[in-house]
């Protein structure tokens, strides 16, 4: 009967962790699995309070993060942006998108906790010979992944370290930093003083849109001359149209930086961007961008964008998300800009990219 007890006890424990190992979003892995138990289990021998509390802890954050899980995968940059920065009624939206399936699965999370808590009590009639080999199991398993980096490169990194409940918390915790420290340089940079001096004419114009489309050679497009009417507003508009513009870098990022900032004696002056220009000439400035707020590429772009009167990122997070969106999700913020009073420039900053099939009108692939 104690060897049943012990072995319905160990069951329950492992079907426990194989679904708060998926809620965290992470491929299965029975390893992993089996080692959480055992430690859960270990814990409610020796300390049956101490087990209970963190029971109820990774129980509680699993079931929560399970329907995220479900849709975006693991903690990611965007995740841990779209939850920093993401309003109340954007919430809402989130949670009346979630699928029936995976809120049944979190409820199913806690029924499997609590007779977790119930059948607990049994690990008292554990031998301390049994609970020696579940620590040395437990042990061997988390310290095996960060053994063969050792081995084969001669170090270890948190990276290196795969057990499901510490990599959920470290993969908060590094995006969470990326996203502070941006915004401490953000912050450092907005307190910086321009030294702009601008002098302003009179225009017929009340309002300037810039559309910054990255990637685009000029000499494919129909404005400039080629063949193919694929610039059908651009080659009618009443617009202005550059002729002598050449890239001023031969990447995306350092070209753009070195258009959106003043760049003297090979020194870029972030203090001193076009944005900032604009605002002193006495511009409301709108910023809207289908590109990453945050993230390694989109950081000294979006800084430009942080420092416009209104800006407006489609994505909370890093750019390369795997999550696409037409530059038709920025048309609401563009006319909003357009129907606010007083003279204005708006820019809309569109991606270098995309997969196929997201450029479409009608239906059809352009």
């Amino acid at each position: 009967m104690k060897l049943l007890n012990n072995k319905t006890l160990l069951l329950l424990f492992i079907l426990w962790s194989l679904l708060v190992n998926f809620s965290f979003g992470y491929a299965v892995r029975p390893g992993y699995a089996v080692a959480l138990a055992l430690i859960l289990i270990v814990m409610a021998k020796f300390s049956p309070v101490a087990a209970k509390i963190t029971l109820t802890i990774v129980t509680v954050i699993a079931a929560v993060y399970l329907p995220v899980a479900v849709k975006y995968g693991p903690p990611s940059l965007n995740t841990v942006a779209a939850a920093r920065y993401t309003s109340l009624a954007e919430s809402a939206e989130f949670l009346g998108m979630l699928p029936a399936g995976s809120i049944i699965l979190s409820f199913v999370l806690f029924l499997i906790a609590i007779l977790c808590m119930l059948i607990a009590k049994q690990a008292k009639h554990i031998k301390n010979r049994l609970a020696t080999i579940y620590i040395a199991l437990t042990v061997a398993v988390i310290s095996f992944n960060p053994a063969h980096s050792y081995i084969k490169h001669g170090d270890i990194s948190q990276a290196d370290i795969k057990f499901s409940p510490y990599r959920f918390v470290y993969d908060i915790y590094r995006p969470y930093k990326i996203i502070t420290q941006q915004e401490k340089i953000s912050a450092s940079l907005l307190a910086m003083p321009d030294t702009w001096q601008p002098t302003t004419q009179t225009s017929p114009y009340d309002t300037f849109i810039l559309v910054i489309g990255e990637s685009v050679r000029q000499d494919y497009m129909n404005a400039y001359g080629f063949s193919l009417n694929n610039t059908p507003f651009m080659s009618q508009a009443n617009g202005i149209l550059f002729d002598h513009y050449h890239s001023a870098s031969f990447a995306t990022v350092p070209s753009l930086v070195a258009s959106f900032y003043l760049a003297q004696n090979g020194h870029v002056e972030y203090n001193n961007s076009f944005i900032r220009l604009a605002k002193k000439a006495g511009y409301k400035t709108f910023w809207l961008s289908n590109q990453g707020r945050f993230g390694l590429y989109d950081g000294p772009v979006a800084d430009v964008g942080k420092q416009a009167d209104v800006s407006h990122f489609v994505k909370k997070g890093d750019s390369n998300d795997h999550n696409y969106y037409p530059d038709s999700a920025l048309l609401p913020t563009i006319q909003d800009a357009a129907i606010r009073p007083g003279t204005k420039e708006t820019y809309r900053h569109s991606p270098d990219w995309f997969p196929s099939g997201i450029l479409c009108k009608n239906g059809r692939t352009l």
